[in-house]
């Protein structure tokens, strides 16, 4: 993952792409390897990043203020973070390219199946629109029993030229 991450870095400089990434740590504090972790992490750098999410978390955040004391009566759950990242990565994308890194996924443990259905029915929607965004994930060997579509790199099979390429 450094390799890729690196190199595209070094490729795409000057250019308006919006790159995200959030990286497990296993051995971390909570937020370091759950889903709501890393969705708060990728909606933060959404938020400082790329003006089109700014509106409609302000919205949520405020209907959310209403209701109860920010910071103790309430946090952010799943399903709205999940679901403004998803809305609003699909409307950067059509404007600019878009770049997700996604690395140590099974430090996520069990969580990681929540993980890669997000970025599959993501990826599928993508597909379906002319937008320009570009997942990648690593994670070691993990019981995650599904199709990821794309190109799928495994060091073991000593495939350095595939991966340079």
């Amino acid at each position: 993952m450094e390799f890729v991450y690196r190199t595209l870095q070094d490729s795409c400089r000057g250019q308006s792409e919006l790159r995200l990434e959030f990286f497990f740590h296993g051995r971390g504090e909570k937020l370091q390897k759950t889903p709501v972790g890393m969705f708060r992490s990728l909606v933060h750098q959404m938020f400082t990043k790329d003006y089109t999410i700014r509106q409609p978390l302000r919205n949520l955040f405020h209907e959310k203020a209403m209701l109860d004391d920010v910071g103790t009566g309430w946090e952010w759950q799943y399903p709205e973070l999940r679901q403004i990242l998803f809305d609003a990565i699909l409307t950067a994308a059509k404007s600019r390219k878009v770049l997700i890194f996604i690395d140590a996924l099974v430090e996520a443990g069990p969580d990681a199946l929540v993980i890669i259905r997000f970025f599959h029915e993501l990826n599928d929607r993508i597909n379906t629109t002319r937008s320009t965004a570009k997942i990648c994930i690593s994670r070691r060997h993990y019981p995650v029993t599904a199709n990821i579509l794309g190109l799928d790199v495994v060091v073991e099979d000593h495939n350095g030229n595939g991966i340079a390429k």
